[in-house]
């Protein structure tokens, strides 16, 4: 499971358990993490990037990210993916 499939970009506030609710999103879908970097951004100042490569099997790729991408509106984040 140390393919990568996506490259996820997520930017916004830093929030208390931002991290650990994207991370439910991909065990719901039997997803696997393969590199995380987390940090806060110069530009424009406060904001915290999340970039992911990971693998979500095929089956639920579009499912994982519909998720991914309504949960991390709700959190009045950015959301962006690249399959690769």
């Amino acid at each position: 499971m140390g393919e990568v499939t996506h490259r996820i970009t997520v930017r916004g506030g830093d929030q208390p358990g931002l991290i650990a609710r994207i991370c439910e999103v991909f065990i719901e879908f039997r997803a696997n993490i393969v590199r995380l970097d987390a940090r806060a951004s110069e530009e424009p100042r406060g904001t915290y990037v999340i970039r992911l490569a990971v693998f979500i099997p095929a089956a639920s790729a579009e499912s994982c990210l519909a998720t991914l991408k309504n949960t991390t509106e709700t959190l009045h984040l950015s959301f962006e993916s690249e399959k690769l």
